[in-house]
């Protein structure tokens, strides 16, 4: 994509035992009966949850509240195997008393109705046509349904979805049924991976649906289909044509696509655009005709391994999201477009990075800010520049290997910024605790201020660090005369003041240096000292 955990309000309330059931919650399936009209932005949910039993008497969900001003989901019935629960709505939960104990799993049937507080936006695209889109991230998919809505638990989903007939429906998964009901029409979708609830979609628009034509050479590839709005339809469907050729690549580079098949669907919603899984969400403005969207087409389609399918354990550590998905939307543009523009690339996010410690210097796993802050340069830059750096350290061969490691290890499940650490320490087999120690845990990043002081004998180069917290860092070096590249040096940086001694041969009243003349480190240079 270009929350606050709720378990404290429910400790608040009902004690540590509920507050340790509510963590360990195991959706396992949730079926979703929607029904959405044009007379009224209300919509009626049956819902049918089955869920581990937990080790307590009571359930808790998340489920937004109704509000004074008519909006929120108002539950009227609960039901556990058919039998009636007492239930009660409070503090963004739904408590459910037990009708009966079970020692393996549950099944609730649940009814509301109620006007989206959000989660689900019902309002008009750009062409004043009427919408549905939900919007989930990050904690925002209990506004329109009763879920554990936090990243640690995944789920399958089924979606019985009844819109007015002129519209059209999609939401992850494959699409099982199309029927006519009168003057509507019902929509049924099945997502047998298991996803968290913040990546779980539906959407409803008048749009036209596209089965874009596998890459060739790709026939096994997955179904990808471009959803967009009627008017102006061919420069979406334009801008989406690149989808096959960003899905190969990734399937060669990572392992294979890891879900049923991928819609890429023009929206109106929040974000720019938004990672759901396997049904991807664009911004309505986003989409202008061939090429226009590419870098952010690979962006998204890069979390449905990243972000989807490993997905971080806590949002400290978004970066392994929002940094994996930059990076490799990087790596897709050095595939794609050449070294020239990959490296233009990375200045660009170094540059933003740099600006961004300026105005708030903060490590990069932050467990201090809340989500909607994470949203920053250091997610999304600096982590695309902390694996960038990764991979200059180890190699292509080492790096990508530790990657796919990574991938299959935590694939459907949980990581943590120390998991993928350990992976990749296991894997190369280096100790890489200083590289992850200062990038993941200290505050900003190296700047640098250099001198070259020449005397009779020899000409040095006086390196010094600035920043508050010292980092331990390779340096590549570029020596010049008369502005022409006449030798390279390597260094490595490890104290607060560095002296560099040139070699006798470069030693010349002409000679200057360029630091990082390949684009490998993420630092900043301040003025230099002579």
């Amino acid at each position: 994509m270009k929350k606050q955990q709720l378990f404290i309000l429910v400790c608040a309330f009902f004690g540590a035992s509920n507050l340790r059931a509510q963590q360990a919650l195991d959706v396992l399936h949730y079926h979703l009966s929607i029904a959405v009209s044009d007379t009224s932005d209300r919509i009626v949910v049956h819902e049918e949850i089955q869920l581990k039993a937990p080790a307590s008497t009571q359930v808790v969900l998340d489920l937004g509240d109704p509000s004074l001003d008519g909006k929120g989901m108002r539950v009227t019935q609960v039901k556990q195997h058919g039998k009636s629960c007492a239930f009660k709505q409070l503090n963004e939960h739904l408590i459910i008393d037990l009708a009966f104990a079970s020692s393996d799993t549950l099944s609730f049937e649940i009814d509301f109705s109620g006007i989206p507080k959000d989660g689900l936006i019902i309002g008009k695209n750009k062409y004043k046509q009427r919408t549905f889109f939900a919007d989930n991230w990050p904690n925002r998919a209990h506004q329109w349904y009763a879920c554990h809505d936090h990243p640690i638990d995944r789920a399958t989903y089924t979606y019985v979805v009844s819109a007015p007939a002129h519209y059209s429906v999609v939401a992850n998964g494959v699409c099982r049924q199309e029927v006519i009901a009168g003057s509507s029409k019902i929509w049924t979708y099945e997502c047998k991976v298991p996803i968290p609830a913040k990546v779980a979609v539906i959407g409803v628009a008048e749009m036209r649906i596209e089965k874009l034509e596998p890459l060739a050479g790709h026939v096994n590839q997955p179904t990808i289909y471009s959803a967009v709005y009627l008017p102006h339809q061919k420069e979406a469907l334009d801008a989406m044509a690149s989808a096959p050729k960003i899905m190969a690549y990734f399937d060669s580079l990572l392992a294979p696509y890891p879900l049923e098949q991928l819609f890429n669907v023009q929206s109106t919603t929040r974000y720019g655009g938004m990672e759901n899984a396997g049904c991807i969400f664009y911004d309505e403005k986003a989409l202008k005709g061939k090429g226009s969207a590419d870098e952010l087409i690979a962006h998204e389609i890069a979390h449905q391994w990243f972000g989807n399918t490993v997905t971080e354990t806590e949002w400290k550590h978004l970066w392994l999201t929002e940094g994996f998905a930059t990076y490799f939307e990087n790596c897709y543009l050095q595939y794609d477009k050449g070294q020239e523009a990959f490296v233009n690339k990375l200045k660009f996010e170094r540059a933003v990075v740099i600006n961004f410690c300026h105005q708030a210097a903060k490590p990069m796993v932050d467990g201090k800010s809340e989500v909607n802050a994470l949203l920053n340069a250091n997610s999304y830059q600096k982590g695309a520049w902390v694996l960038h750096m990764l991979r200059i350290e180890l190699g292509d061969s080492l790096f990508f290997e530790g990657i796919r490691q990574y991938y299959e290890t935590y694939k459907l499940g949980n990581a943590s910024s120390e998991d993928f650490w350990k992976v990749m320490a296991s894997t190369s087999g280096r100790n890489l605790d200083a590289f992850f120690k200062q990038w993941l845990y200290q505050d900003g990043l190296p700047q640098l201020q250099t001198s070259l002081v020449s005397s009779e004998t020899n000409t040095k180069i006086y390196l010094e660090q600035k920043q508050a917290a010292l980092f331990q860092f390779p340096l590549r070096i570029e020596l010049l005369i008369d502005g022409k590249t006449v030798g390279e040096l390597n260094v490595k940086i490890d104290a607060r003041k560095n002296q560099v001694l040139i070699p006798a041969q470069f030693n010349d009243p002409k000679l200057s240096i360029r630091l990082d003349p390949k684009t490998e480190l993420l630092f900043e240079m301040v003025n230099n000292a002579n």
